[in-house]
């Protein structure tokens, strides 16, 4: 098979050409997804997040193995695509209500006295 003949024989089976495939394979998921919403939410295919373009504005979405998120980036309207809104999923569990109250607490203090508090989950 030459060449020109397995370029061809590629392009009717969804590559393009050989070396994209080949360095599609070596690159692996982009640190970067660029998506749009078309019947829902799509499939996550950054390494790092997502941008996805929606029916109600421009979302960022990222996940690790404790938490998953949406949040806006741009709120707007976009017609024919489908509206997504925020999403925050703790994949352990809900956080148990006294760490959640000392947690607030704590925030609340510092803002009431004009400080940026940094909170910080660790998990065992």
């Amino acid at each position: 098979m030459t060449v020109g003949e397995l370029r061809r024989w590629l392009k009717g089976h969804g590559s393009v050409d050989a070396r994209d495939a080949r360095a599609g394979a070596r690159r692996g998921r982009p640190i970067v997804g660029y998506l749009h919403a078309l019947d829902g939410v799509p499939p996550r295919v950054g390494r790092s997040w997502d941008i996805i373009t929606a029916g109600d504005g421009v979302w960022l979405a990222a996940d690790n193995p404790a938490l998953s998120l949406r949040v806006p980036v741009a709120p707007c309207q976009i017609r024919g695509l489908a509206p997504l809104g925020p999403a925050c999923a703790l994949r352990h569990g809900p956080v148990p209500q006294a760490c959640w109250d000392e947690a607030v607490a704590l925030c609340r203090w510092h803002a009431a006295r004009g400080h940026e508090f940094l909170v910080l989950g660790m998990l065992d």
